[in-house]
């Protein structure tokens, strides 16, 4: 009869739930419908305010300046953050006030101050995105996450185009923005379905866990 206790038997890594998986692929769809808000639909806004062709080149500009710079700041305030899901929540939240901002106020201080605003979220939104994803699943499902990830950007980015699309046409250019904040409810909505605690942060940090051999082998 052996006098050594027995040792509990390390529990096995459990994968995301299923409320979790669900609530990133709702927020990668409504985040895809927000930011469709932007883009073309931005030009044909400002035409309608009688702007001016270089007024609406430099504010296009900016944002495409911001956009490209702020990634490697983005990818490092991701880094930095202890909840990648803080972080998405407020980039959300600062889109969402852009497009208001498009919609009440189309003068060009205010519509400029929307546009770094935007670009700026936009850089962090990428990768708090592949954070949360690879916390989430781990590094031997992302490659099947981020599959996924991209088929609900697609859908959203294509049901979004025609609804927003069918504002502009029915209602007015303007509607759009107002559409696009709106969208950015449900987008936190989802956001807030992912539980904090099934995110890996040294996973999501892409920390790699290494075992320490046992010396007394």
């Amino acid at each position: 009869m052996s006098i050594v206790p027995d040792q509990p038997s390390p529990e096995e890594p459990r994968g995301p739930s299923r409320e979790s998986q669900r609530g990133l692929d709702w927020f990668i769809f409504f985040l895809a419908d927000v930011q469709t808000g932007f883009g073309p639909f931005v030009a044909v806004y400002l035409t309608t305010q009688k702007w001016t062709q270089v007024e609406i080149g430099f504010v296009l500009s900016i944002g495409g300046i911001i956009g490209l710079l702020g990634q490697m700041p983005g990818g490092a305030i991701v880094d930095a953050a202890r909840s990648e899901r803080v972080v998405a929540g407020c980039a959300v939240a600062a889109i969402g006030a852009s497009a208001l901002a498009y919609a009440l106020w189309p003068i060009f201080p205010v519509v400029t101050l929307a546009a770094a605003l935007h670009a700026l979220a936009s850089c962090v939104l990428g990768p708090a995105i592949a954070a949360i994803s690879l916390g989430l699943v781990g590094p031997l499902a992302i490659g099947e996450r981020l599959g996924r990830n991209a088929r609900f950007a697609s859908l959203g980015s294509g049901s979004a185009a025609a609804l927003m699309g069918a504002c502009g046409y029915l209602l007015s250019s303007r509607s759009v923005f107002l559409v696009t904040f709106i969208l950015a409810i449900p987008t936190l909505l989802s956001l807030a379905r992912i539980r904090e605690r099934e995110i890996d942060i040294a996973q999501a940090h892409g920390e790699v866990k290494r075992e320490v051999p046992d010396k007394r082998a």
